[in-house]
């Protein structure tokens, strides 16, 4: 796996969990 890759999946992951936690409407649409 391209080091590109790994960095750009953590780092989506990473804002997705913070957009979960802050906006509690997202959480609820899911």
């Amino acid at each position: 796996v391209p080091e590109w890759f790994a960095a750009s999946a953590f780092g989506l992951v990473t804002i997705f969990t913070l957009l979960l936690r802050n906006v509690p409407a997202l959480q609820s649409n899911l």
